[in-house]
């Protein structure tokens, strides 16, 4: 009977010495060092391809200051692509001190597990709808034909394409026109009403006032700014953005015209008191 229980007790120690190897060696897998944009640890990618990504990643983040990294590990270990992810991205501290505006690709090759982690300030523009269709139609069906870099290629430029419409490089939406440009329209608000003017008083039966034919120009004005449109709007990627630099630089040399003549038509009166 003794023999039975020590014998017993033997194997309940002996399942119990393995269950706790096992659980010690599937510990949770550990966060490397940030040291590079694509950091990969199960040498899937040739040093050409990591360096033609992280070439993208640089010059993405020298532009918009947003910080893309990629991680590719072997195995997750005891924890799950979600936790882990999250524990990287806070680890790592992603995006700019000041922002959050931090992106995390996370790939668990071995366990056929992937996650993107989108930095807050990012959220708007990277949404969650965006990422799983990214996952489902960019990365999953290259992952299954072993197209690692194609796949994480392909994704990079989809995210990167997100953001910077976003971002909007200021530089493509806002027409670089000469300050030229401006001073013409202000001299088309000078002459046109002063032109009315002295035309009325000679061929009109009745003279105009200058304060009319300022009012007159502002059709012109208009016109003036749908030309504008017409002329500059093809090579500007927002028209939004272009007729509001119309209107305001035909609407201010409109205000100016009209503060010129009201100084002129304010000397006028001053004359006519005088004599």
């Amino acid at each position: 009977m003794l023999i039975k229980l020590i014998k017993g007790l033997h194997l309940k120690l002996f399942f119990l010495s393995v269950f706790l190897l096992f659980a010690v060696s599937i510990k949770a897998a550990e966060v490397p060092k940030l040291n590079a944009w694509v950091i990969d640890e199960t040498k899937t990618l040739s040093k050409q391809q990591i360096n033609s990504i992280s070439e993208k990643l640089a010059h993405h983040e020298q532009n918009t200051s947003d910080q893309f990294v990629v991680l590719i590990i072997k195995t997750l270990g005891s924890e799950s692509i979600d936790k882990y992810a999250i524990k990287v991205f806070n680890e790592w501290q992603l995006g700019q001190p000041d922002k959050k505006n931090g992106l995390l690709i996370v790939i668990a090759k071995d366990d056929h597990k992937l996650r993107i982690e989108v930095g807050n300030d990012l959220k708007n523009k990277i949404t969650d709808p965006v990422v799983k269709k990214i996952i489902k139609r960019n990365i999953t069906p290259l992952i299954n034909q072993n197209d690692y870099y194609h796949a994480i290629d392909i994704t990079v430029d989809k995210l990167i394409s997100k953001t910077t419409v976003s971002h909007a490089n200021i530089k493509t939406l806002i027409p670089n026109w000469p300050i030229s440009l401006a001073l013409i329209c202000s001299l088309f608000a000078l002459i046109i009403p002063f032109s009315l003017y002295f035309l009325s008083t000679r061929f009109f039966k009745k003279q105009l006032t200058l304060k009319k034919c300022y009012h007159i120009y502002f059709i012109p004005s208009i016109a003036l700014s749908l030309i504008l449109l017409n002329l500059f709007g093809s090579s500007i990627k927002s028209n939004t953005v272009t007729l509001i630099y119309c209107l305001t630089i035909t609407l201010t040399s409109y205000i100016n015209a009209g503060v010129l003549i009201f100084i002129v038509c304010y000397i006028k009166k001053i004359i006519k008191k005088a004599s």
